[in-house]
């Protein structure tokens, strides 16, 4: 959790500086990157954005999350798809957005034997912040991620 606070610090402290870069420029723009943050316990993925227009973007997520309790550890491998809504009112360095979307999730559980799988969803609100025309570093807050942070490459 001290990390988490530490990457948010870091995060505020580069919005207070003045970079010259270009928020999501739309059709075309593809979007990759590292995932790391909490849901049911240390979450760990990649997530992706490919520009529709102006506004629009699709793309998905793949996550992988483990915990223990009581002696059982439960792990959920999710694939998702996706499609984003990007607002623009924070100024060209800002990308913010919201996010929802579908798929399929995995769990299983040890010591009970089960793996059940079915379809969910995922909802988000995030906010990039470009340090330069192909770099931004990402947080969002939501579903499958609680919270979870990294950073995007602009392909």
């Amino acid at each position: 959790m001290k990390r988490i606070s530490i990457l948010f610090a870091i995060i505020i402290a580069l919005g207070m500086s003045k970079v010259n870069a270009q928020a999501f420029d739309g059709k075309g723009s593809f979007m990759i990157g590292p995932t790391v943050g909490l849901s049911w316990g240390a979450a760990f993925g990649v997530t992706a954005d490919y520009g529709l227009n102006d506004n629009w973007s699709l793309g998905g997520d793949v996550m992988y999350t483990s915990y223990s309790s009581i002696g059982t550890d439960f792990t959920l491998i999710g694939v998702l798809a996706a499609a984003s809504y990007h607002f623009d009112f924070l100024g060209k360095e800002w990308d913010p957005y919201l996010k929802g979307g579908l798929g399929y999730m995995n769990w299983s559980v040890s010591g009970i034997g089960a793996s059940p799988s079915a379809f969910g969803i995922m909802g988000q609100a995030g906010v990039r912040y470009y340090l330069k025309d192909n770099l931004a570093l990402r947080a969002s807050l939501g579903a499958p991620y609680y919270i979870g942070v990294g950073v995007d490459f602009k392909l």
